[in-house]
């Protein structure tokens, strides 16, 4: 039943809608979640960190909204320079966030593209087992179709039966 659930899988959904599935299905690893919901939480108290010691001493920070917009482009390694830390604990704040946000990256494109990579294993043994199973299936029919071909040949090869025995010696002209 599993063999014919996934050839409805693979005839209905296309390779691109089964990838994004598996996506899914990989996003939702509890190690998938506790990095996002780590880098989160870093994120969210670097800003705070960020607003509270540079609200005032910095011009270039007015409202929450110009300390996120410092903290997602520190974490993301982008950086466009209009909004930068002036005081101390600002720039330890920019640090753990960069360096957080590099690290927080790498694992959960590895985790990713781990889950990706085992569910795609997996998908590629089962396709085996299949084709495996099949192969058996034409060889044992190519042997009971040989059985059958043997049957119907006759014994005595060494003359042909439809040929009189006048035919094995040659005429004289």
């Amino acid at each position: 039943m599993s063999d014919q659930n996934t050839r409805m899988d693979e005839a209905i959904y296309p390779v691109p809608t089964r990838f994004f599935r598996d996506l899914f299905r990989t996003l939702r690893n509890p190690a998938t979640l506790y990095f996002a919901l780590i880098g989160n939480l870093i994120l969210l108290s670097c800003v705070a960190v960020f607003h509270t010691v540079e609200t005032g001493a910095n011009p270039a920070v007015r409202t929450w909204l110009d300390s996120a917009w410092w903290g997602v482009t520190t974490v993301t390694t982008v950086g466009y320079g209009d909004v930068v830390p002036v005081t101390t604990v600002g720039r330890i704040a920019g640090i753990v966030l960069m360096i957080a946000g590099v690290s927080l990256f790498v694992g959960f494109t590895g985790l990713v593209a781990s889950g990706l990579h085992s569910r795609m294993q997996d998908e590629i043994k089962h396709s085996e087992r299949v084709t495996f199973r099949e192969y058996q299936s034409v060889m044992a029919e190519l042997a009971r179709i040989s059985e059958q071909i043997a049957k119907l040949q006759p014994k005595d090869t060494s003359q042909d039966p439809g040929l009189p025995d006048s035919a094995d010696k040659p005429r004289a002209v």
